[in-house]
């Protein structure tokens, strides 16, 4: 009899993914209150508002000071995970679709936002764009995995992979420290300056370099810890971190219904919906 060989979800990726995602969401909605503060009517608008300016994107505020220290290393280490996820994925070519398809939706929906009335929330590229430009690159990549037998293939094949990952990782890190000043049709790949920013995504902006990077590198971590495909902690009940693992799971629909849910926030705090609020 052939033995059925019961499979164990690796919930520790699914529930580091959960817990990066409350995150990510909460810093831009913060981000939004922020932006937006001064177009508040009522008192309780005006104090999340308030909230936002003096304490989350205040350096000298406790919790503004741990947001700088936190937000890029979060945020890349968001990538990062969603990285070691293409390893569990049966069609990287169909999730890459599905989140460009998401990061297209988002970028429509804060487009007409911003011809309502809220200037400056267009989010052209941030970081659903990258996660669906690098699950299709790495869809490319992983392709071509199957035909490689020998070794010498694999040193071949991974050698320059490796080496641009370094470059990308080198350059993108030189553009955060010296952002560049002028617009170019490659905006989207490194960091500029506010003006370029300002006109092509207001809203939020995550440079593709060098965050391609790092989702690499956990596509690599991910092939070397996971080659079974199974949990590193299988003595550990999921039960304990179920709401997680489930924000995880469902981090686009967490995502982008998010920022919907944002808007129509703002939307009301503005005074267009509710102004006694």
């Amino acid at each position: 009899m052939t033995e059925i060989r019961e499979t164990t979800r690796v919930w520790e990726v699914d529930a580091l993914r959960g817990f990066l995602i409350l995150f990510v969401v909460f810093d831009h909605f913060m981000f939004d209150l922020w932006m937006f503060r001064n177009y508040f009517v009522s008192d309780f608008g005006k104090l999340l508002g308030n909230f936002a300016h003096t304490q989350y994107y205040n350096g000298s505020a406790v919790l503004g000071s741990l947001r700088n220290l936190t937000h890029d290393s979060f945020v890349y280490a968001f990538v990062f995970i969603s990285g070691m996820s293409c390893c569990f994925s049966r069609n990287n070519f169909k999730r890459a679709l599905r989140l460009i398809i998401f990061a297209l939706a988002l970028t429509l929906v804060t487009f007409i936002a911003s011809k309502i009335g809220f200037e400056g929330i267009l989010i052209s590229f941030n970081v659903l764009h990258v996660l669906g430009l690098s699950v299709l690159l790495w869809a490319c990549i992983e392709k071509l995995l199957p035909h490689l037998k020998k070794n010498w293939q694999k040193n071949v094949y991974g050698v320059p992979i490796s080496a641009v990952m370094i470059a990308i990782m080198v350059v993108g890190f030189y553009f955060l420290e010296y952002p560049c000043n002028d617009s170019h049709f490659w905006i989207v790949f490194v960091e500029h300056g506010n003006n370029p920013i300002a006109t092509f995504s207001p809203g939020d902006f995550l440079p593709f370099f060098p965050s391609f990077a790092f989702f690499l590198g956990g596509v690599y971590l991910g092939r070397l810890l996971y080659r079974n495909k199974e949990t590193l902690f299988p003595s550990v009940s999921e039960r304990a971190v179920a709401p997680l693992t489930f924000l995880g799971r469902k981090s686009i629909w967490v995502y982008f219904a998010s920022q919907v849910i944002a808007l129509a926030v703002l939307y009301t705090l503005s005074g267009a919906v509710l102004g006694w609020l």
